[in-house]
């Protein structure tokens, strides 16, 4: 019980000490990846934020040398409770997303004196309300990768397609890539899942150990998030087997018996 008194007390403390003197580091070194002229920014008990020679990062304190770990206090027990507790926190709040645009869309729906019955499948149960800059039920737009950091994707006709947009550096999106593996794993006949990153592929690899099994690649230049308008991450799009985008937004929605929906049901 102690411990856990004083674990948070001195993370104030630390915090406070921080804030008072920036730490420099020559070079700092995360898997492969290896940073130079480095500023510690903020440190929490999780996580460490830097400006380098190259813009800015973090990583997780987990990931450093134990020399550096000691000298940030990092608590093996206080950081796995900090991200129990992140995980409830992200759980609650994407559930709470995919209700409330539900609820828009049947707001919408009413609205146009559509008569639809609540949980018929006639509701789109991932859209929001549709507007004029929205892709919702329009053809997928040409997917812009650089190189492919894993196999080149196979033709995606007749298949759904799920695009992330998504960066390493995000712990949210690291979350996402275990339930897409899976549901690439599950269904490889009606599903192509694609990720985007403007990450290099030295990047993308110092965090995420190797362990994504869908196909993705790098659009340095942002040309596919610009054309689409995603400016947050994660951020998905789904297009039916037809091609046609039938949601756009957080990849907390996409829930297996939805997506089957849009899946060919006849034999190909």
């Amino acid at each position: 019980m102690k411990n856990h008194i004083i674990g948070p007390v001195c993370w104030l403390i630390f915090a406070h000490w921080l804030s008072a003197a920036e730490i420099q580091i020559p070079v700092l070194q995360v898997g492969s990846t290896i940073y130079s002229n480095i500023v510690i920014t903020d440190v929490t008990a999780t996580d460490i934020y830097f400006k380098h020679s190259s813009g800015v990062g973090n990583t997780r304190l987990r990931y450093l040398e134990p020399d550096l770990q000691q000298r940030f206090n990092y608590n093996p027990e206080i950081a796995a409770e900090t991200e129990r507790q992140q995980d409830i926190s992200s759980a609650i709040s994407a559930n709470d997303i995919y209700k409330a645009a539900l609820s828009r869309q049947r707001a919408a729906l009413q609205e146009a004196d559509v008569s639809v019955a609540a949980g018929s499948a006639e509701i789109n149960p991932f859209a929001d309300p549709v507007s004029n800059s929205s892709l919702i039920n329009k053809p997928i737009p040409d997917i812009k990768v650089e190189k492919w950091f894993s196999e080149k994707p196979p033709s995606a006709a007749g298949k759904c397609i799920i695009i992330l947009f998504w960066t390493s550096q995000s712990e949210a999106c690291r979350r996402v890539i275990p339930e897409l593996n899976a549901l690439q794993k599950k269904h490889p006949d009606d599903l192509v899942v694609i990720g985007i990153t403007s990450e290099t592929e030295r990047e993308v690899s110092q965090v995420t150990d190797n362990n994504i099994g869908f196909f993705y690649g790098n659009d340095p230049k942002s040309a596919t998030s610009h054309a689409t308008g995603v400016t947050s991450v994660p951020c998905v799009l789904l297009a039916d087997s037809k091609g046609i985008i039938r949601y756009q937004g957080h990849p907390a929605a996409i829930k297996e018996d939805i997506l089957a929906r849009y899946f060919v049901q006849e034999p190909r």
